[in-house]
């Protein structure tokens, strides 16, 4: 059974602009316009984008006065400036969006003068026409960051259905055929309205440079985007692993279980899963460098549009040597699923029990106080907090299952201590502390 990789979150978004009143040193998440002008106050581009926001499908949203502020919140894949055309405003904001690789920038025209794209970018897109609410006209990125945050990643949202805007009553501007082809050619896409119909998004397309066309759709940029993050976040777990042909079947197995899962729900094109998508780790998608660096490589292939037409994307995963901190923070993480009772069972079958004790916790006999009666396969391990020596009788556990004992409060001061020269590569659990340790009948009486 393949380790499962969970789908990140594509639907929370990000404004940043100024607003009447609200903190002006921290984002303030929101999950409701009322909420935000509770906060912040009404009225202004960015009141209106928020409300645009939540009346077309958005749930999250981070609000912020400065684009620094958002750098903290990991789970942001929309961002919109509202009402700020200003193309050294927009570069930055998509270049904050191209370096963190998961988000994508909807960006407002200016209204006056012949559209022109604000930036060239495939972390982007622009919008024009503005909308008219309420008798006002407001910027169209908020509006459209909530079909951003409705729509599925692998779908193009656009359409008078998946495109459809609500709360909002016209256009700034009707935009004409000849309008629409120059918007094309600009890259822009367009906010229309139809005769029975209230205004729609019209088109798809970032603003990527001619020689990035595998980017000129905003539904295969954003997919691509939730593709690499998903597996990357899911294949965590193999950074302390040996690097061989088990864990790269493994991580293949992980990732063509996921892709599958996204196969059957629509999002490739293709009949069948070989003409939607591949995934290749062996040998042949690193070199003998990458390997001996602790480099692995996952090249996977996805089609968004035609049958066995791929793009690919090269996921790189760094090993690294399992420090003593490392150790005993993937223990804290565990300590709610891994109980007294299953360590019991792990240990008579051969996993070895390792109790962590600094040397303050010796007594004048060199013996543990408390460690008595001790099963054949617990090591008792002595480490110096100060020079991070420890017993290097630990060396034997080698593959085995190594379960982890330690003195609660203790365990920072164990972080100069590493494991790399006891070559321990098992997995590492705990229990969660002596009284759990005797309670599970493992042997140790306090």
């Amino acid at each position: 059974m393949p380790r499962p990789i969970e789908a990140v979150g594509t639907s929370t978004a990000a404004f940043v602009g100024l607003a009447p009143g609200g903190p002006a040193d921290r984002a303030v998440l929101v999950t409701a316009a009322a909420d935000y002008e509770a906060a912040f106050g009404a009225g202004g581009h960015l009141g209106a984008a928020v409300r645009g926001f939540f009346a077309n499908g958005g749930q999250r949203l981070w609000v912020a006065p400065a684009l620094e502020l958002l750098d903290d919140q990991d789970d942001v894949a929309i961002l919109a400036c509202p009402g700020i055309t200003d193309p050294a405003r927009v570069a930055a904001a998509a270049a904050w969006c191209e370096a963190r690789g998961d988000c994508f920038l909807i960006a407002d025209v200016a209204q006056a003068g012949p559209p022109q794209a604000p930036v060239r970018s495939s972390a982007a897109a622009a919008y024009w026409p503005w909308l008219v609410v309420g008798g006002e006209t407001v910027p169209p990125s908020g509006a459209v960051a909530g079909v951003y945050a409705r729509t599925d990643v692998w779908a193009a949202p656009a359409g008078v259905v998946r495109g459809a805007l609500a709360g909002t009553t016209g256009v700034a501007e009707e935009v004409t055929r000849a309008q629409q082809e120059q918007l094309l050619a600009a890259r822009i896409n367009a906010v229309r309205r139809f005769e029975g119909a209230g205004p729609v998004v019209w088109g798809a397309r970032t603003l990527a440079p001619d020689a990035q066309d595998e980017w000129k759709y905003v539904n295969v940029r954003r997919l691509s985007a939730f593709l690499e993050r998903s597996i990357d976040r899911g294949t965590r777990w193999a950074a302390f692993e040996p690097n061989g042909d088990p864990l790269w079947t493994e991580l293949r197995d992980s990732a063509e279980a996921f892709l599958h899962w996204l196969f059957l729900a629509g999002a490739f094109a293709g009949r069948t899963a070989d003409e939607a998508f591949f995934v290749r780790c062996d040998s042949a998608t690193m070199s003998q460098a990458d390997i001996d660096s602790g480099t692995v490589v996952i090249l996977v292939g996805f089609a968004p549009s035609k049958p066995g037409e791929f793009i690919l994307l090269r996921i790189r995963i760094q090993l690294r040597r399992r420090t003593i901190a490392d150790l005993l923070e993937a223990a804290r993480q565990r300590l709610d699923r891994v109980q007294p009772a299953e360590a019991a069972a792990a240990l008579a079958a051969g996993a070895l029990l390792v109790d962590i004790r600094s040397e303050a916790q010796i007594d004048r006999d060199g013996r543990i106080p408390g460690a008595v009666h001790h099963p054949r396969n617990v090591l008792e391990w002595r480490v110096d907090p100060a020079s991070g020596h420890s017993d290097p009788a630990l060396a034997g556990a080698l593959e085995r299952r190594v379960i982890v004992v330690c003195e609660e409060g203790y365990q920072s001061s164990l972080a100069a201590a590493t494991l790399q020269d006891l070559g321990v590569r098992g997995a590492t659990d705990v229990v969660g502390g002596f009284r759990a340790w005797r309670d599970a009948g493992l042997g140790v009486e306090r």
